[in-house]
């Protein structure tokens, strides 16, 4: 569909801040898309744009607010594919800007979910208004666009004033609806008498002319408002509420979006940290229960050989009993051979002992051995791999890339990905983590929902084994979804403790 006529013009505005700083038609901006020339002033810079269509009359008719990445030469990356006029074309309404309610397509207010992080939202403060910089980019016509109002119809021709329409600027609506009226009546009594002439003007420039002129310096009306329909007063009125609403409805939806990225952000960062933590706390356990095992052994290791030494102990008693009844005279040499003996296994259980700690030290020297040779095998295999990866594979996907070869997948949830050279590697261990972090989700909530996605039925178990299965509506963004309460039909999600109560007693 081609925009370029008569009627509709396409021109892009780049800001800095909240000013313009750069205006081209859509012709050059395709040209910088085929790559003919770049914009040096942005390189390696990410630009906000806004795509505008307007007519004849330099009115603002359609706006699309996106972002842009510019390369060390200011050119854009090949990959980038954001339908500009598609989102113009299916926007939904927008402030009035002077000729109606325009279409807008920001990031608050996108009619296509997957090329939202790819838009931006206006400022519409009072002081700092990207709209109305927009409006008036446009209208101080920098581009050299043949408008309507170049041509300047004589007055005293009564049929071509009365066939031109009248276009009211609307542009003040969205900063101070009080100032219009001001500018028309110092306007009003700056102008000559007789230039107020009604019957060279066509009926709705006359009604203006009258509506500026109808009260003077201190507040007083004259007789010509008495000739003014109030019932044009009124639609001007309810005109400039409409866009104040709209404005503010706007504004308001912008905010809340700024908010919802904020606790979508929080929360992911509290879960990662969440799962680290619980990663540590596991790990700690683990060590804590291999250490209470070894001690436990060793315990165990020490309590039979104290009963073997209390057995051997009695053994030798009971045979000095029967040799002290026997012979006095070896009662001497029983002493000191039991005293001999009991050093040698006190002795002997020492220095087991002590083996066995030695062993475990080897043990443990051993083990911190083994894992420095795997790191250095680790660093070693990972060094060998950017090797091959350097001298292989990479030269071939560098060259890809430098013909303009763009690595793009498919994943529910996160649209059509591009794929960057430097995140292939990521990529292809995983992808489901991949695009589960383009959604701004954990891994396993992006299973659960692609599980709901494929599947849009209730996971209640009603009885063991045997799930509800209940089509219900499916959750088409994953940081929507909640486990538990949108895979669940509506019967279940409310009777949830009641089927479970049920549940038990039929078992019981």
């Amino acid at each position: 569909m081609g925009f370029q006529t008569a009627e509709f013009h396409e021109a892009l505005l780049f800001f800095e801040g909240h000013q313009v700083c750069k205006e081209m038609l859509y012709a050059e901006f395709e040209a910088v898309l085929d790559g003919v020339v770049g914009l040096t002033d942005f390189a390696n810079e990410t630009r906000k744009v806004a795509y505008v269509t307007f007519d004849n009359h330099l009115t603002v008719t359609g706006c699309v607010l996106f972002t842009l990445e510019f390369g060390g030469h200011g050119d854009i990356n090949r990959s980038w594919n954001l339908p500009l006029r598609h989102l113009e074309e299916v926007a939904g309404g927008g402030p009035d800007l002077g000729g109606g309610a325009i279409r807008l397509a920001c990031k608050t207010q996108c009619p296509i979910p997957w090329h939202q992080a790819h838009l931006w939202d206006p400022s519409l403060g009072a002081a700092d208004n990207d709209l109305i910089a927009i409006s008036n980019a446009i209208e101080r016509n920098n581009l050299c666009i043949a408008n309507d109002q170049q041509v300047s119809p004589s007055l005293d021709n009564h049929s071509t004033s009365h066939s031109r329409p009248l276009k009211v600027d609307r542009r003040e609506y969205l900063s101070s609806p009080a100032s219009n009226d001001s500018e028309d009546h110092s306007r009003a009594r700056s102008a000559p008498d007789s230039d107020l002439q009604p019957e060279k003007l066509s009926s709705a420039a006359a009604f203006a002319m009258q509506i500026a002129a109808s009260s003077g310096p201190g507040g007083v009306e004259d007789d010509r408002v008495s000739s003014t329909p109030k019932p044009a007063l009124d639609e001007q009125a309810r005109k400039k509420i409409a866009g104040i609403i709209r404005k503010q409805r706007l504004q308001i939806s912008t905010l809340k979006t700024e908010k919802n990225e904020q606790v979508a952000a929080l929360q992911f960062n509290f879960k990662e940290r969440e799962t680290e933590f619980e990663s540590q706390l596991m790990q700690q356990r683990t060590l804590v229960a291999s250490l209470q095992a070894q001690n436990d052994a060793i315990k165990m290791q020490y309590e039979s050989q104290k009963s073997q030494l209390e057995a051997l102990k009695l053994d030798w008693q009971e045979k000095f009993q029967q040799q002290l009844a026997n012979k006095d005279d070896q009662f001497e040499r029983f002493k000191s051979e039991y005293q001999e003996l009991q050093a040698q296994q006190q002795q002997k259980q020492f220095a087991e002992l002590k083996e066995t700690v030695e062993i475990k030290k080897m043990e443990l020297i051993y083990r911190d051995e083994i894992n420095k040779q795997l790191r250095e095998e680790l660093c070693q295999l990972r060094r060998d791999k950017l090797r091959l990866m350097n001298s292989g594979a990479d030269q071939f996907l560098d060259k890809l890339d430098r013909i303009g070869v763009s690595f793009i997948s498919f994943h529910p949830g996160a649209g059509h990905l591009s794929i960057p050279l430097e995140d292939m590697v990521d990529y292809m261990e995983d992808p489901t983590r991949y695009a589960a972090k383009k959604c701004m989700v954990s891994t396993d909530h992006y299973r659960r929902w692609l599980r709901h996605h494929e599947n849009p039925s209730c996971q209640c178990e009603v009885t063991p084994g045997n799930y509800c299965n209940t089509r219900i509506r499916r959750i088409e963004v994953p940081n929507q979804f909640a486990s538990g309460e949108h895979d669940r039909c509506e019967i279940h999600q409310h009777g949830l403790v009641q089927s479970s109560s049920v549940v038990k007693f039929a078992r019981h």
